[in-house]
């Protein structure tokens, strides 16, 4: 991602007064005086910084991005970078320095399981935190509600509007089977919101999610999707939620998940089912309406993928290295603790150098790799 959107996005997360109050409170009432906290994806460590006013001894940042050299010199200015240290990897490449009594982090997507949530608060409680340790935050709700909005689904129908040759018109059913990132007004619900499910992160272990649950049409019109969102407990009794119905919402978007427009009216019921796997990003939604409509949508559909790609996913399947892998696994290889990057680039430069890679290639793949080679904390 480039830098610009990088820092885009992170300073939403800061300046995110909501956000920024409800961790305050969680980790108020969470932190003890002179507790080791984990930051999981850290970022910028705004996190870490609100643990280490809340009276944690001290705070252990996780990152595998570049926006961890900003969080270093973010707790630099701010007087703590003696009691802060930080490893650019991910959590699961990640040797922990020491258990932490609380963790901290939010992956929780816009739909509340899919940005990794799940998959990275049982990392956390496999192999870096204290037995009777506490997460930030402890459980999602899942909520959903129908839609009913030519504007945003214009965001996957728009494929078969004038104006588009025809050849791709028929993307339209691929386009519906996509899960979109959509700010949602309270304008263009057309049910009342339901509970979906809910997701305990202090013990939750599936990596298979299946909820059912019934919608109240509350307008007559075209119903075009589901709308969803998250209310997330982050301590005891401290909420942040995302609901284009609640008045001290973050400012983060909804997902919208889109379906083959169909009529319904005031008082009617919609039957809905979604699963989920998200540490494969997968999601899929089913919709029973009036007059025996019923639609299966998923985003297994919408894969781009071909029958020689899943070809490749077969259990029979030969897998071979390219020439990209077979340097990438010399690089880890030559990764021993005992040559300099300069000895390691000249004796790729002697292997791979055009066969058929050219020394920035060569470079710009040491660079690269050099993260999961040395990821001690510092």
């Amino acid at each position: 991602m480039p830098t610009a959107e990088v820092l885009t996005e992170h300073l939403g997360y800061v300046s995110d007064a909501h956000r920024l109050q409800a961790f305050r409170e969680a980790c108020a009432a969470t932190i003890n005086t002179g507790n080791r906290v984990l930051d999981a994806g850290a970022g910028v460590g705004i996190l870490g910084l609100l643990s280490l006013e809340a009276g944690a001894g001290s705070v252990h940042c996780v990152e595998a991005g570049a926006i961890i050299n900003i969080a270093e010199e973010m707790f630099s200015k701010s007087g703590f970078a003696d009691r802060v240290s930080f490893s650019r990897c991910r959590l699961e490449d990640c040797e922990p320095e020491a258990l932490a009594d609380v963790a901290i982090c939010d992956h929780v997507g816009y739909f509340g399981f899919d940005y990794g949530i799940v998959q990275l608060a049982r990392e956390i409680r496999r192999a870096h935190l204290e037995p009777g340790g506490t997460i930030i935050p402890r459980s999602i709700e899942l909520e959903i509600a129908a839609v009913s909005s030519p504007r945003l689904s214009a965001m996957s129908d728009g494929w078969d509007q004038a104006g588009v040759p025809d050849a791709f018109h028929s993307l339209i059913d691929l386009a519906r089977n996509q899960k979109y990132a959509a700010a949602v007004s309270q304008d263009e619900l057309a049910s009342r919101p339901s509970q979906l499910g809910q997701i305990d992160l202090r013990t939750e272990d599936s990596d298979f999610f299946s909820w059912e649950t019934e919608l109240e049409v509350t307008r007559n019109g075209t119903i075009h999707g589901l709308a969803g969102w998250f209310r997330c407990e982050l301590a005891e009794g401290i909420y942040m939620t995302n609901s284009p119905l609640a008045e001290n919402r973050l400012n983060r978007r909804q997902a919208y998940l889109p379906v083959e427009p169909f009529k319904a009216s005031a008082g009617q019921t919609l039957s809905i089912s979604v699963v989920a796997r998200p540490g494969d990003e997968i999601i899929a939604w089913d919709v029973k309406g009036p007059n025996g409509f019923s639609r299966s949508h998923s985003t297994w559909q919408g894969m781009l993928s071909s029958a020689a790609d899943t070809g490749r996913t077969a259990p029979d399947f030969v897998p071979s290295l390219s020439a990209k892998g077979r340097l990438e696994r010399e690089i880890l290889n030559l990764c021993d603790g005992k040559k300099t990057i300069q000895e390691i680039e000249q004796l790729l430069f002697e292997q791979f150098l055009d066969k058929p890679f050219d020394a920035s290639t060569i470079r710009n793949a040491v660079a690269k790799h050099l993260q999961q080679a040395d990821n001690q904390p510092r």
